[in-house]
């Protein structure tokens, strides 16, 4: 954001689109929502268009929905067809909103890494890792030593369980080094080692995690993560704080998904209970 103020004013259109893509997709990543939102005019073109409906469904989750129509309406856009960043940030409106056959669809019509980044996640999430396999040899193909491949791969690797976590581990940990411990990668580096069995070592990971994210003007993106990887580990290692922790998500993020479902739950839980008394 900063070598972004520091260019001259006489981009050429190319680069100058290309720094303000950049410029509101950092806003994003430090949960600058509606600063994103209100920062690009209806005119603006087709990438900065997505970016503010990505915004704003972050903003409001309540958006959601009304968001993915949107972008599918976009999707009919020649200018969102010639532009390799809107379809990548329509496709995480689409995730956003949890509307997954959609998303798909954009990652795996890409050529791009980030097109294909998406492809492994959506495809994990899928649970079809042979798949994800599939789109990261493509990018092991394109560019191996790319950040983004290496993620790729480390998501892989976490998602194939404790036989290959290990190496997970040791990529994240790599890339921390290099690139800094963002929250991101540190929710992800806890779930490697999550996964390879080393408690400890995600509970590290994940306080490392929440000084970070406190240290933001706001809550990041990923903070949900951090707290539901933190109930992960505490389940099995001290469920008597694991209580503090909902507490503390449910107030933060009444309407995350993992809180939705966790109260779900417990209204099963004591209905079942009210039946023995």
């Amino acid at each position: 954001m900063d070598e972004s103020a520091a260019l001259p004013r006489s981009l050429p259109p190319a680069l100058r689109l290309e720094r303000d893509e950049l410029l509101m997709r950092s806003h994003l990543g430090l949960g600058s929502y509606s600063t994103v939102a209100n920062a690009v005019a209806d005119g603006a073109p087709a990438s900065l268009r997505a970016v503010a409906l990505l915004g704003s469904a972050l903003a409001d989750p309540s958006l959601a929905p009304a968001a993915a129509i949107q972008a599918q309406e976009m999707l009919a856009d020649a200018d969102v067809a010639a532009s390799a960043t809107a379809q990548v940030v329509l496709c995480a409106v689409f995730l956003h909103a949890g509307e997954l056959a959609p998303a798909l669809k954009i990652a795996s019509a890409g050529t791009t890494l980030e097109h294909l980044a998406l492809a492994v996640q959506i495809q994990l999430r899928l649970e079809r890792s042979d798949l994800a396999r599939q789109s990261l040899a493509l990018m092991v193909r394109a560019d191996e030593d790319a950040p983004l491949t290496q993620l790729a791969a480390a998501q892989v690797a976490t998602a194939g369980g404790a036989a290959t976590a290990k190496d997970a581990v040791y990529a994240l940990t790599t890339l921390s080094e290099q690139y800094g411990p963002s929250v991101p990668l540190l929710n992800a580096l806890a779930a490697a080692k999550i996964t390879a069995g080393d408690h400890q070592g995600a509970l590290s990971s994940l306080s490392s995690a929440l000084a970070a994210s406190s240290e933001l003007p706001s809550p990041p993106p990923s903070l949900p993560d951090t707290y539901a990887n933190l109930l992960a580990v505490l389940a099995r290692t001290d469920q008597g704080k694991a209580a503090g922790v909902l507490e503390k998500f449910r107030g933060e993020f009444p309407d995350h998904p993992y809180v939705r479902r966790i109260g779900v739950l417990e209204g099963a839980f004591d209905r079942v209970k009210g039946q023995f008394k």
